[in-house]
């Protein structure tokens, strides 16, 4: 059973073998029409057509002539970080005598690539959420980069959460060393506080200047702001705010009313309850005088006085 087995994948094997040998065959027909039109496209001088058909042909077959000529269109695109490292791995592969002579030739490309990208040096303040590079994240917070580029324009955004988002376009010569300074916090955006107070005829004032009335939106630079809320009838409130750059925040208040006042701790009303008092007292001085008034004599003809004697019996 175990020869049957055996000879079975033996068989199966050796029935693969052609189907293998002639993908293999296939693959490579394709690698060499795309290395043809690559080497086609380079003599044309259309680079970056020639570094992706010279690409194409190197995932089918890897060939240390098909990436020795995709380095130098490469080269020819400007995209030279790529070519130095296309040139690193042939030199890499072409190791056999036959190669000598390119190979010199690709460390004379080589050393020309590494003197002609730039350097960007990158400083970056202001406690930042992302900064990114030509669409590439290159860092979360302050950062110093020194950031080797191809020559040409580099597109540099710093962003923060409450910030406006700064964008600055750098050129790069060949060989070229620049310098950049971003403060992320340089812009900070206007913040916006909703307010509502109770009673709707509460006045609302920000620092003085009337804002409206049981109603206000507040669009003002980060800071620290007093507001005063005032209502007849009413005690009246003042609150202190900061505003954080960007930031959306509302605030309600809800004015206490005054309650009445007793009518016994008004003035006019001890000044008329002494006013009665005084008058009640006259009234009652007046009836006692008249109360207490002796009849007068009675005089006779002679002038004498007549007196009236009563005899207690």
């Amino acid at each position: 059973m175990k020869r049957a087995l055996a000879a079975l994948a033996i068989v199966v094997f050796a029935a693969a073998v052609p189907v293998m040998a002639q993908a293999q065959d296939d693959d490579d027909a394709q690698a060499r029409t795309f290395f043809d039109e690559g080497v086609a496209a380079l003599d044309q001088g259309r680079f970056a057509d020639a570094a992706d058909l010279l690409a194409r042909s190197l995932e089918l077959r890897d060939s240390p002539p098909a990436r020795f000529n995709r380095a130098v269109a490469l080269r020819g695109a400007g995209r030279y970080l790529e070519a130095i490292a296309e040139t690193e791995r042939y030199l890499e592969q072409a190791t056999e005598p036959r190669h000598a002579r390119t190979r010199a030739h690709a460390e004379t490309i080589l050393e020309e690539l590494r003197a002609s990208v730039a350097v960007l040096v990158l400083d970056v303040v202001g406690d930042p959420d992302e900064v990114r590079i030509d669409d590439e994240r290159v860092a979360g917070a302050d950062a110093h980069l020194e950031l080797r580029r191809d020559p040409g324009d580099v597109h540099v955004r710093v962003t923060r959460s409450g910030y406006a988002p700064i964008d600055r376009t750098v050129s790069l010569d060949a060989g070229a060393r620049e310098s950049l300074h971003v403060d992320a916090s340089e812009s900070p955006l206007p913040a916006t506080l909703t307010v509502d107070a109770t009673p709707p005829i509460a006045t609302i004032a920000i620092d003085g200047e009337l804002a409206g009335s049981g109603h206000a939106v507040l669009t003002r630079p980060p800071g620290t702001y007093r507001l005063a809320f005032d209502a007849e009838g009413f005690v009246a409130e003042r609150r202190e705010v900061t505003l954080d750059p960007g930031a959306e925040s509302a605030l309600s208040v809800n004015l206490t009313a005054i309650p009445p006042t007793p009518i016994e701790s008004e003035w006019w009303f001890w000044t008329l309850v002494g006013a009665g008092v005084v008058a009640v007292g006259v009234a009652i001085a007046v009836a006692v005088v008249l109360a207490n008034d002796t009849p007068p004599i009675e005089l006779g003809s002679l002038g004498f006085s007549q007196e009236v004697l009563r005899w207690s019996m």
